[in-house]
């Protein structure tokens, strides 16, 4: 002979929770896994279900762009890679990022953490990435704004800055202000030890290396 269901009372009513599951449109199967994990009532599993079914259908304004392969818009692949990035479970970036004392802020986080981020950053504009301002920072309202990859580039912890009339710039900025190659700029001041007065103002000269012209200026002195 079959054991009998155990009936569980809502509101002053006893079913058995086939019956509840089959009253309100779950799936037993579903319900009984959130009963076993969490402290809550059976009532209050039943309408948590219908929350987590009801946010993974909800449409947004920003899923109006162009999907990627799991049907996620460009807003929430920023969303979920800002996360993986901060993960402890990450390998890859966790020590440039969790090791660091690097999070997303409290706001962003849980079930109303895209929305609240959506709310803060607005929908991502085509072409941008999320980007601290700040590179020891977290990941925060105050903190992060939408930038472009090559702005995105120049913003690492592993750029190298010079001074230049007045102004802190990376060494990419310096060649578009300058008009003189990045990588020539690169062997003057980080191989050769030059100023950035003296990479700037040297010019070329067509055939000899920078490492011969800087071993020809030893010789002659």
């Amino acid at each position: 002979m079959p054991r009998p269901y155990l009936q569980f009372e809502i509101d002053g009513v006893r079913k058995t929770l086939p019956e509840w599951c089959e009253q309100y449109g779950k799936n037993l199967f579903t319900v009984r896994s959130y009963l076993a994990k969490k402290d809550k009532s059976l009532k209050e599993v039943l309408e948590l279900v219908i929350v987590r079914r009801n946010e993974r259908n909800k449409v947004r304004p920003d899923d109006t762009g162009e999907k990627d392969s799991q049907g996620r818009s460009p807003t929430r692949q920023s969303y979920r890679a800002m996360l993986n990035r901060c993960s402890p479970t990450n390998k890859r970036h966790r020590k440039y990022y969790y090791y660091l004392g690097i999070v997303v802020c409290e706001r962003w986080l849980g079930l109303n953490g895209f929305d609240n981020f959506l709310e803060d950053m607005g929908p991502r504009p085509e072409g941008k990435y999320i980007e601290r301002k700040e590179q020891n920072g977290n990941y925060c309202k105050e903190n992060c704004r939408w930038a472009s990859h090559s702005e995105n580039m120049r913003n690492q912890r592993s750029n190298v800055t010079v001074e230049y009339k007045g102004s802190k710039l990376t060494l990419a900025e310096l060649s578009e202000i300058t008009g003189i190659k990045y990588g020539r700029l690169r062997k003057r001041i980080q191989i050769l030890g030059w100023t950035v007065d003296q990479a700037i103002s040297e010019p070329a000269i067509p055939g000899i290396s920078l490492v011969e012209r800087k071993l020809k200026c030893y010789a002659s002195v």
